[in-house]
């Protein structure tokens, strides 16, 4: 399946991404539980926090919630360093979000 995010073409202040999070991001989308999202609202789980987000946003925060499920089932589905360099990602993209949902 072909993502509708072309990690070479992602952009934030008018910059190409890391080359590193380009990298995670093309490993990610060739996994199973990658999934092109629509934008939405995702709440962080523990403080019931809500974030607005870019159908990019949500499709990484999806990523790395289900990646993160599976970890704690002993399902590697890729490398931790991958998982690390989209939270990154996610990061970079909308600190707000991040610090809200994620950390």
């Amino acid at each position: 399946m072909t993502s509708k995010f072309v990690p070479s073409e992602i952009k934030v202040n008018g910059k190409p991404i890391k080359k590193s999070y380009q990298n995670a991001l093309t490993k990610a989308q060739a996994t199973i539980i990658w999934k092109d999202k629509d934008a939405g609202v995702r709440a962080n789980k523990f403080s019931g926090v809500v974030a607005q987000l870019t159908d990019l946003e949500t499709s990484i925060f999806d990523w790395v919630m289900v990646w993160y499920a599976l970890y704690e089932r002993g399902q590697m589905v890729t490398p931790v360093t991958i998982f690390d360099n989209m939270r990154y990602l996610f990061l970079e993209l909308n600190p707000d979000a991040y610090y809200d949902l994620l950390d």
